[in-house]
């Protein structure tokens, strides 16, 4: 693991948001058709398949986690660690996994140790 870097934590996240919100808005997602039983497409899924994505910290604390709960974002994860649940990007999976994936690239960057998930709905 890196050193944590000498950077003030809110222009870490701010720099991990705004990765994340890039990753996200490139990201091309699966578009999807919803067929009737006679094979005839009634709606088509634009922005891919339903999901949820997060991004966890751990261990779920130090200054980092301090400055995210001081502002109110993201909560103990179930499985331990810091959880940050991605909000942004509706219900596309896709979209929200890059996000994730790009903002806990970016914490790592700094010497931090964060994952990303997600999972189908």
């Amino acid at each position: 693991m890196a050193t944590i870097t000498a950077k003030p934590v809110a222009e870490v996240l701010e720099e991990a948001h705004l990765a994340g919100l890039y990753a996200g808005n490139i990201a091309v997602p699966t578009q999807y058709d919803v067929v009737n039983e006679k094979q005839e497409v009634i709606d088509t899924l634009t922005d891919g398949l339903c999901g949820f994505a997060w991004i966890t910290i751990r261990p779920a604390r130090g200054p980092l986690v301090a400055h995210l709960k001081k502002m109110g974002i993201g909560d103990k994860g179930w499985n331990g660690g810091y959880e940050i649940w991605v909000s942004h990007f509706g219900q596309s999976y896709e979209r929200k996994y890059a996000y994730a994936n790009a903002f806990a690239w970016t914490l790592r960057q700094h010497g931090y140790d964060a994952q990303h998930g997600g999972r189908l709905d």
